[in-house]
């Protein structure tokens, strides 16, 4: 019986070695995302990380005063810039877990190579010991011989056993170490569904708050209408998106040079000798950024990995802003507070937004599958404008100051 107790639990410790290898290269499902490296998945962990703590905190700050405005309009406004801060933290989110799903499954696949090399020398000693296994004991009383043959067999494995335990060892911290990669990529795909479904949440919140936000300014809508007509109108007779850009922005400095200019003088009261000058109209305000003065204080419009910087050669050409890849339908908003110069198609470029700043700054984004303004909308930093196309989406920004390019990351904390 001792004897008995020993050979079967060693047999089958060596005969299960086959099952858990098939079973550690089970667990695959959605095809690995297209990543060069581990490093490049950690990259855009990294950035991912970054991105969700920066929109969670913009989301708490306009929260906070969202309470504390006075105007209905402005915490409004403020409650859906809040809104979309949270749904980029969730996209954010669902990028963080997708890299570390990509990362479990990069490593479990490189994992299940390196098993496969060390599973072949195991292949006829796992064959023979399953023969064995499946012969009954009983058997070997009927015939003497084979019953000495099986004592003999017992007496062998209980020696080899221990060398065969320690040849093995770095295949079950393997085997281990698989069912610890398959844990870690359940775990992500359970994160991005949840991080999902709460980006889905907030968008329909957000979309509900907007309803609320044209119905109360419906009044303004037909001036808004003819500005609109006149900005499609421009941008028909605009020979390229440069020179459209342009025309924008020599229109927000003619405006803001009317603005700035003093109100009229008043004629002098009878019995007196001079005219004495009108109360002067006060220039519009120009709000001072968190960062130096005349400067916007700037933010990326959207989540998302950079593929081509500021500066860099594009065939013949010179980059002139930044491209980002997003997640499809990724949430697009205003990188400053803004005026809506121009929102819609444009020859090429499917629809793009245009956004007038103070200060002769203006923003050109391009790549957008469906957009949130209207031309002559005002925006706060933060605001909701529009979406990233759904399939292979590309998000281009230009920021300029009087005409000439500048890099948006110069202006981001």
């Amino acid at each position: 019986m001792m004897r008995r107790t020993r050979f079967w639990p060693a047999s089958c410790l060596i005969v299960a070695l086959p099952l858990c290898l098939s079973l550690a290269a089970s667990g695959q499902g959605e095809d690995l995302p297209l990543y060069s490296s581990n490093d490049a998945i950690q990259a855009d962990w990294r950035r991912a990380q970054a991105d969700q703590k920066k929109a969670a905190q913009r989301g708490a700050d306009l929260a906070k005063r969202a309470a504390q405005a006075a105007d209905q309009a402005d915490e409004l406004a403020m409650k859906s810039a809040g809104l979309a801060a949270n749904i980029q933290a969730a996209e954010a989110a669902v990028a963080e877990a997708e890299a570390r799903l990509a990362l479990a499954r990069r490593e479990q696949q490189a994992l299940e190579r390196d098993l496969g090399e060390k599973q072949r020398p195991l292949i006829g000693l796992t064959g023979g010991l399953q023969r064995i296994a499946r012969r009954p004991v009983l058997f070997g009383l009927a015939r003497p011989g084979d019953l000495r043959e099986t004592v003999y067999l017992q007496a062998t494995l209980a020696a080899i056993m221990p060398d065969i335990q320690h040849r093995t060892r770095d295949l079950r911290n393997d085997l281990r170490r698989s069912a610890h990669l398959r844990a870690e990529a359940a775990e992500a795909l359970a994160q991005q569904r949840k991080e999902e479904a709460r980006r889905l949440k907030n968008r329909a919140r957000l979309q509900a708050l907007e309803q609320t936000r044209r119905d109360l300014a419906s009044k303004n809508l037909r001036a808004a209408r003819l500005e609109q007509e006149r900005a499609l109108s421009l941008a028909e007779r605009a020979q390229d998106l440069q020179s459209l850009s342009d025309e924008f922005e020599r229109r927000a400095q003619l405006r803001d040079s009317l603005a700035a200019l003093p109100g009229p003088v008043l004629r002098p009261e009878p019995g007196t000798t001079a005219a004495q000058p009108a109360a002067r109209q006060s220039p519009r305000p120009q709000p001072q950024s968190t960062q130096s003065a005349g400067k916007p204080a700037y933010i990326l419009p959207a989540n998302g990995r950079i593929v081509t910087g500021f500066g860099a050669k594009m065939g013949n050409n010179v980059s002139q802003g930044l491209v980002l890849t997003t997640q499809g339908g990724a949430q697009i908003i205003a990188p400053a507070k803004a005026r809506i110069a121009f929102a819609g198609p444009y020859r090429g470029y499917d629809r793009i937004i245009i956004l007038e700043h103070d200060a002769g700054w203006t923003t050109l984004i391009t790549g957008l599958g469906d957009l949130s303004v209207k031309v002559g909308d005002t925006v706060i930093a933060g605001a909701p404008i529009g979406h990233a196309e759904n399939r292979n989406p590309s998000v281009m920004i230009e920021l300029r100051h009087k005409g000439e390019p500048v890099n948006p990351l110069s202006l981001i904390d």
